[in-house]
């Protein structure tokens, strides 16, 4: 019978048909292990892309500190200048008005006296 079968090619096919059933079964196999290797990317990237996200929302956090604390720091330099005028214009209101008592006083001397400082000097040449 198996002289009759080689003889039909009955033989062959089943050896081309079996070729083809491994190599069929190779490549689902190389299928499988590419997918399986895709799937534990996919992951990684997913574990990646969670991590960026966690970095970047602190990132955000921080700079959102340093933004109120620049704030808070320019609020408490504008009152130091705004206190710095306002003790500056009342240093000047307070020197006019020494400047004004002190020029009286040197007023009323010189009616004491009748001579005015200038003249006193330009006297005593």
């Amino acid at each position: 019978m198996g002289v009759w079968l080689t003889r039909c090619g009955y033989s062959q096919k089943a050896d081309g048909a079996k070729a083809s059933l491994n190599d069929a079964k190779i490549q689902r196999e190389s299928a499988e292990a590419e997918a399986r290797h895709q799937r534990e990317r996919v992951e990684d990237l997913k574990a990646r892309i969670a991590e960026l996200e966690d970095t970047s929302r602190q990132d955000l956090e921080a700079r959102r500190r340093l933004e109120d604390d620049v704030e808070t720091i320019m609020r408490a330099l504008r009152k130091e200048e705004e206190e710095r005028d306002l003790e500056q214009v009342e240093f000047n209101r307070q020197k006019r008005e020494d400047d004004a008592r002190w020029n009286r006083q040197l007023e009323s001397k010189d009616r004491v006296t009748g001579t005015h400082l200038f003249a006193r000097n330009s006297t005593d040449s």
